[in-house]
């Protein structure tokens, strides 16, 4: 009889979870292919030229044409350097990329320039290239840029491209501890449907919710600096059942029912059902980092 209790009530609070998400979920505003976030990389030049120059990136995909538009703003020998860049295809078959609203820049007294995808479209991976006024061409090896907004240091005199990780991990703890909290409530609430949610069953419950999201945040990071791109749902999936398996074994004989006794079986059931509700109700939230997200290869 306590058995069909417990099942009919996760059974209600399964199902009212569920329709929560589904409403917070159409709250969201339809999704089109220019909503959100616009990918840019802002690029500092050090020990730049000791004279003016142009600044543009190289690509190998994007708009592409070679016909030239004079810039009436600019003198001859501007335009012969404008000119120059936007014919420029270099050994690796990198061009101009064009889709901006500006896609080459005249140096500036601070030697820093941002750049930005139009439609969301910026190359990940891309090559730096600087024309002086005197002519002098240098082009950069190419970079994949990993940050969703990427900050990017070019050393001119050793022509080299580096980028600043500092931002990305700013922005991903927030939604470490984000996730965490919505993880322990949801799985807080699950224990409580299974009749399990008790003092002795709490540090247990903590420590490995503890483990397994550093686990998770450990995939994160890997997939982050892999730069893989794409695709991070077939990774988040691996990482949820490897988690799962580990809190079942962790569980199937830590947690204590109210009469003293422990089941493996609803141990291990509670296991795989709070797992599945955590990762339900993590949904709303990944739809959010799509709109606004963190690296150019996956969510996180």
């Amino acid at each position: 009889m306590q058995t069909i209790r417990y099942k009919d009530n996760f059974r209600k609070l399964l199902t009212l979870m569920i329709t929560v998400m589904i409403v917070f979920a159409g709250l969201f505003p339809a999704v089109r292919a220019d909503t959100g976030a616009k990918p840019e990389t802002e690029i500092t030049v050090v020990n730049a030229p000791g004279e003016d120059y142009y600044i543009a990136l190289l690509a190998t995909d994007g708009i592409r044409s070679s016909d030239h538009s004079p810039d009436t703003t600019a003198g001859d020998k501007e335009n012969e350097i404008i000119k120059t860049i936007e014919e420029y295809e270099d050994p690796d078959g990198y061009y101009l990329f064009k889709n901006f609203n500006k896609f080459y820049m005249h140096s500036n007294k601070d030697n820093r320039y941002l750049f930005f995808g139009q439609g969301g479209v910026l190359p990940k991976t891309y090559k730096i290239m600087i024309v002086t006024l005197a002519g002098e061409i240098k082009v950069s090896p190419a970079i994949s840029q990993k940050a969703f907004w990427a900050k990017m240091s070019y050393d001119y005199s050793s022509n080299t491209i580096t980028e600043d990780y500092n931002g990305v991990y700013t922005r991903c703890i927030p939604w470490v501890f984000v996730f965490f909290f919505i993880t322990l409530f949801n799985e807080g609430l699950i224990l409580l449907a299974f009749n399990l949610f008790r003092k002795k069953n709490l540090l247990p419950f903590f420590i490995i919710n503890v483990i397994t999201q550093l686990i998770l945040n450990a995939i994160n990071i890997v997939w982050y600096l892999s730069g893989a791109n794409g695709k991070y749902f077939l990774a988040w999936i691996a990482a949820e059942v490897v988690i799962t398996v580990i809190e079942a074994l962790w569980y199937s004989k830590k947690l204590i029912r109210k009469d003293g006794s422990v089941s493996v079986k609803r141990n291990v059931l509670y296991a795989i059902a709070a797992n599945h509700v955590s990762a339900l109700a993590d949904l709303p939230l990944f739809l959010i980092m799509f709109i606004y997200p963190v690296t150019r290869g996956g969510l996180w």
